[in-house]
């Protein structure tokens, strides 16, 4: 015998003469007692009616899928699996005292099923704490002073039912829990206790692949791309599972990076670093952990290929800066190509000079463009750059001011011009000497505009002040500046080092 929606549910309770609870009333409604009346093949036809209606569902079109799960248990009323996938059509819908009614007729027609008691009860806890104006109306209109309670009887007897049935009883703690902490008085956001609560669970939530083993791991990814899916059929949708997906993926790849490269195992880091990349060619963890990887493992060359793919992903500052970088750092570390320093160069000057580029990201750029020239001993050319960005980059903050200092005296030092380098440090440090001033004005007017001038925000400054009286050999300034470095700080390495 079929039944129509209004048959089946009777679709609010402002019709619906019979309350909930107590149970005895519940069982004496026999009007969809029929229901309990299946066969084999009523139950497989169920099961083709319930893969459309879920192909339905994930359309919205949330008519058939309905009309569709209400067939469904009209043919085997004692699954669960149909009330809940018509739950979940209920629920996309907003229409929450349908949920309820479904479970409570789902009861009503399997009162020994101990599964119709859990949704039932759940049924009336996610109604009350959601949305408490509809359960204000709801227990108006069935004369129940609290759904939570009620709920609770529900468990307790679905547990006399079957006793052994644990999850019965979990469900009834969350119930007592609920009651026992006046869910319903308190603000669920704003609360301390839940706070502290939403906190622990998020951190769970967060460490739960913390403790996998590295085979554990990798099991996990493997998991992801074999697990069955279903079909979407719309993009925003489909978008939101493949970054969920994503986002899981990365939080396993990194734990293995880490796990690898304590153990030393750095080919094996970098495998997992471009397998991370690949997924997210943004992700900064993998861009930083692969470029430290190569460098470790001195493979310029890989450093300098992974940079170039990743500037044609990225094409911003930060991507042609890092290419740069590993242009300097092969030629520096590996091989002496000029070719090399002209690619470097080449990328740094189109920068400089086409990028329109702000106060900080143009420092920067200047300091790896004169790091080029330096290597390949145009200090003519890097002198001009960093005075030119002097005088038409103003105003500038004070660790600007201070990259300036260090770049225009750092290209003095490595051309050997060690007095130079001394002075445009101390103008820097505004410690000059009267007689110091006269070659590097703008300089010392540069540093004028340094508002602080903390010690701590000078330190590399002091670091090649000393290397240059070190070159000079003027060992009572070089032991003075390394005084200065362990009164701001007894655990500085540098002064250590030198000591």
């Amino acid at each position: 015998m079929g039944l129509n929606r209004s048959e089946f549910l009777k679709l609010t309770v402002w019709g619906f003469v019979a309350t909930l609870l107590p149970l005895q009333q519940i069982k004496a409604l026999s009007f969809i007692s029929n229901l309990q009346t299946f066969d084999n093949d009523n139950y497989v036809l169920a099961i083709e009616k319930a893969k459309l209606a879920k192909e339905y569902f994930f359309k919205k079109e949330y008519q058939q899928s309905e009309k569709l799960y209400l067939e469904c248990i009209t043919l085997a009323p004692a699954d669960i699996r149909f009330y809940d996938n018509l739950q979940n059509v209920y629920s996309a819908q907003g229409k929450r005292l349908l949920c309820v009614e479904l479970f409570k007729n789902g009861l009503i027609a399997n009162p020994n099923k101990i599964d119709f008691y859990d949704r039932s009860a759940r049924s009336l806890m996610r109604l009350e704490l959601g949305y408490p104006k509809i359960a204000e109306q709801y227990r108006n209109q069935i004369n129940s002073p609290s759904l939570l309670e009620d709920a609770k009887q529900i468990y307790d007897q679905a547990i006399q039912i079957d006793p052994s049935a644990k999850f019965l009883e979990v469900g009834k703690q969350k119930v007592v829990k609920k009651i026992d902490s006046n869910a319903l008085t308190t603000n669920y956001w704003t609360s301390k206790e839940h706070k502290k609560e939403r906190k622990l669970n998020r951190n769970f939530h967060n460490s739960r692949y913390d403790k996998l083993t590295n085979e554990e791991l990798l099991a996990k990814l493997e998991e992801f791309d074999k697990k069955r899916r279903n079909t979407l059929y719309f993009d925003n949708q489909q978008k939101t599972r493949e970054k969920n997906i994503v986002k899981e993926k990365k939080k396993i790849y990194k734990l293995l990076i880490i796990n690898v490269k304590k153990e030393r195992q750095l080919q094996e880091a970098i495998l997992y670093a471009n397998q991370l990349y690949t997924i997210d060619n943004k992700d900064t963890f993998a861009v930083k952990i692969l470029k430290r990887l190569y460098i470790e493992t001195n493979n310029y060359t890989e450093l300098i290929n992974f940079q170039r793919k990743h500037n044609e992903f990225e094409y911003t500052v930060y991507s042609h800066l890092g290419l740069m970088y590993a242009l300097n750092l092969k030629y520096e570390k590996e091989i002496y190509d000029v070719n090399l320093l002209n690619e470097s160069i080449d990328v740094g000057e189109d920068l400089y000079k086409n990028w329109g580029l702000i106060k900080n990201l143009k420092v920067k750029v200047v300091d790896k463009l004169s790091e080029a020239y330096i290597l390949k001993g145009s200090f003519s050319d890097a002198k001009i750059l960093i005075k030119e960005t002097i005088e038409t980059t103003t105003p500038l903050p004070e660790g600007m001011i201070n990259s300036l200092i260090y770049c225009y005296a750092n290209i003095y030092y490595r051309n050997g011009e060690y007095y130079e380098a001394k002075n445009i440090l101390l103008l820097g440090l505004l410690q000059n000497s009267k007689g110091d001033t006269a070659e590097f004005p703008y300089i010392e007017e540069l540093a004028l505009k340094k508002e602080d001038n903390k010690f701590s925000a000078n330190l590399n400054l002091y670091y090649l002040l000393f290397s240059a009286y070190s070159k000079l050999n003027d060992d009572a300034n070089k032991d003075l500046v390394l005084q200065q470095l362990l009164q701001n700080n007894i655990e500085d390495k540098f002064a250590i080092k030198h000591s």
